[in-house]
């Protein structure tokens, strides 16, 4: 890491420039966790919601919640699947130096 530092005889204080590059692996690791949080935040209401209504709904008090699990582990896994053989073919084609075209 490059860095470069002034001391400003003013007030004493140390003054550190940090290169860009460190900044945006910085911004992004911050970006990642806070949408992790947001996401964890995000899935615990929804869990509280369902929890709710599958006590309040008769029919579904028994097996709703099982269904439910269910329903959203099959739904995780496949995601999973398809994120996974995404980031592979993305992995493959930058090291065959293939850089895809990314549309905005």
């Amino acid at each position: 890491m490059k860095t470069s530092s002034k001391v400003n005889s003013t007030n004493n204080t140390l003054k550190v420039k940090i290169l860009p590059q460190f900044t945006n692996k910085i911004m992004n690791d911050y970006y990642q966790f806070i949408v992790a949080a947001l996401s964890l935040v995000v899935a615990l209401s929804w869990n509280s919601a369902f929890q709710n209504f599958f006590q309040q709904n008769k029919y579904l008090h028994l097996y709703g919640p099982w269904a439910y699990a269910f329903l959203v582990t099959l739904i995780v896994i496949i995601l999973v699947y398809i994120f996974d053989l995404v980031k592979e073919n993305i992995y493959i084609d930058l090291n065959n130096n293939n850089i895809p075209d990314i549309i905005v």
